[in-house]
Order: C-alpha cells, then sequence, then structure tokens
C-alpha cells in the first residue's frame, strides 16, 4: 500500500484514496487530487488520523469494525462507466463511433468503428452517437452490470431516451425501444460532458470515433462492385433470388457451370470413358493454384482429375 505522509503524524488531514490511480493514504490535498481528478468513480475522503484513513481503505470503519460507509455505499451504486462520441466525414461519407469504459475492476476497453451504412449516413455524427450509446450498454449485459454511467456531449442521447425528445426517423425510434427493452435489466444514468472542454475521456474518446474515420478501408469486394468495367459482364448473366449461379471468368471469358461441365463430359469421351459410369461426381475450383478439379467416382474406384485453368480452356 502506498503512503505518502511527509512530517507523519505531525500533520492535521490525512486523505485516503480508496479507488483512484494510485490507492493510498496521502497528506496534502494537491497529491490526493493528482489520484483522483478526471478519475471515475473516484472514491476518497480526509480523516484527522492515519490510523482512520488507513482503515477506510481497508474496508473498515473508525473504530476498527466493518461497517458500512456512504463511500461505500456509493460504490455500488454504479458498476460501469462509459465515455462514448460519434464523428463523420463528409468528404467520405463515413460515420463513426467509439468508446472508453471502466469495468468495475478499473479494466478499461476501449472500441472504435467506422461505417458507411447508405441507411444512416444522413444522420451524420448522430448514428455514431446512437451506436456508441447502444454498443456500451450491451456490454455492460454481458458484463452482468446492474448499473452504468454513460458520458455524452451530444444531448440527443439522453433525451431521446428519456422521450423530451420525440424520435422521428425509424433509426431514433429504434434507439428508443432499445431503452426501453433494457431499462427493466440495467439503471441507466446519462451525464452530459461539454464537448472540447479539456475532459480527458471525453477527448479521448473524440481521438478514438475520428481514428476509425481515418483508418476507415473499402473492402475488396466493395471495390470489385464499385469498378465499372464489370458492368457488362454482370448484365449479361442471369438474375437468382434464392440460390447462387456461379460464374467464372476465365481469360476474360464467362464460364457458368454448365459450360465448365459439357467441357468435363468431351474430355471424359475423348478417352474413351462412358458417362453413364459415373455414380458420383464434384467439382472444385482451386483459385491459388488455377486449377479445376473434378472428383469422379465410378463403381468401386474414385480418381481426382486436375486441369490447368489456362490449358482447360485452350483444350475445351
Amino acid at each position: 500500500m502506498l503512503v505518502q505522509i511527509g512530517v507523519g503524524e505531525l500533520m492535521t488531514k490525512f486523505y485516503a484514496v480508496k479507488r483512484g490511480r494510485k490507492e493510498g493514504v496521502y497528506t496534502s490535498w494537491n497529491e490526493c487530487k493528482e489520484q483522483v481528478n478526471g478519475f471515475p468513480n473516484a472514491i476518497y475522503k480526509s480523516f484527522p488520523t492515519y490510523k482512520e484513513a488507513e482503515n477506510f481503505i481497508g474496508g473498515k470503519g473508525t473504530n476498527g469494525s466493518f461497517e458500512k460507509k456512504e463511500e461505500d455505499k456509493e460504490d455500488k451504486i454504479t458498476d460501469i462507466t462509459a465515455y462514448i462520441d460519434g464523428s463523420y466525414d463528409n468528404t467520405k461519407k463515413l460515420f463513426s463511433y467509439a468508446g472508453i469504459v471502466f469495468l468495475k475492476n478499473n479494466e478499461r476497453i476501449e472500441f472504435s468503428y467506422a461505417d458507411s451504412d447508405s441507411a444512416l449516413i444522413h444522420l451524420r455524427n448522430v448514428a455514431g452517437e446512437i451506436k456508441a450509446a447502444m454498443h456500451v450498454i450491451d456490454l455492460a449485459l454481458k458484463n452482468k452490470a446492474k448499473s452504468i454511467d454513460i458520458y455524452y456531449d451530444y444531448v440527443g442521447i439522453e433525451n431521446w431516451a428519456n422521450k423530451s425528445w420525440k424520435a422521428k426517423n425509424p433509426f431514433t425510434q429504434k434507439y428508443v425501444e432499445y431503452i426501453q427493452t433494457v431499462k427493466p435489466k440495467i439503471d441507466i444514468h446519462f451525464k452530459k460532458v461539454k464537448s472540447h472542454s479539456g475532459n480527458k475521456y471525453n477527448d479521448e474518446v473524440d481521438f478514438l470515433a475520428k481514428k476509425a474515420i481515418d483508418n476507415y478501408e473499402i473492402t475488396s469486394e466493395t471495390k470489385i462492385l464499385l469498378n465499372e468495367e464489370y458492368d457488362d459482364i454482370f448484365g449479361g448473366l442471369t438474375s437468382t433470388k434464392k440460390s447462387v449461379n456461379l460464374n467464372f471468368i476465365i481469360e476474360n471469358e464467362i464460364y457458368d457451370s454448365d459450360r465448365i461441365y459439357r467441357i468435363f463430359k468431351e474430355k471424359w469421351r475423348s478417352k474413351g470413358r462412358k458417362l453413364k459410369d459415373i455414380i458420383e461426381f464434384k467439382t472444385l475450383l482451386d483459385i491459388e493454384g488455377r486449377q479445376i478439379l473434378f472428383k469422379v467416382k465410378t463403381g468401386n474406384n474414385e480418381e481426382v482429375l486436375k486441369f490447368d485453368i489456362k490449358g482447360f480452356k485452350e483444350n475445351g
């Protein structure tokens, strides 16, 4: 246990930090302040003697016996503390959300995500603010918390939740419904923080939200869909609704399953073999090896035929 007593018992006040950056007994308010200022749910108190301060940290009363102090009761009020924020980039058309969460054992958890959901992008940073609030509540429930303090800088987070604002679009309405659903399971305490006011964790979570947008990358799947050179190819394919019609591009030509099977049949027959002898037939595409594999079972025999993709096309 850390003890900073300087001139020791000659001091008239001792500051006990039960929950802070460093637990211990301090002999000046400035030392104590360094440990508790800005620390979530800090617990501290001053005492006239060192023994009383030490007993307070140890969970004992001033007479050395265990007794429930008011500070201990406050300790039970909130299980989890969370700071949340959302951000938006109009150039990239991305919104993001982030949070810093302190669990009851002071474990710190950070998260940050960016999103390009077209259905929510018109809400700008508000979409992120709402997603962040829902995310930390979900996290609290997963950790079986009974209560959570949510520090926010956008007033809609609390005003929609307590219905002082009317939710007018589907997403804010979904948020209101979500809050009503979780209310019986957890006590939610909303706490307003002025943005960019020097609050340590509010500034940190704001940075995380912006960083998520900076680090966001369009996935390779999205890049393909955005590439106009594929428009003509997709335009010529058969549409399906409840099944997958898989097609391959081999040397700039489209090969659907039927065409590949027709080529296989020609190769099979060219070897003097009969299709009616095939009991089981499976096809695999080895992208890395650039091969098409056919697993064929005839009678008691089973064999795998491999064809180089380019050679398969040329010979077909």
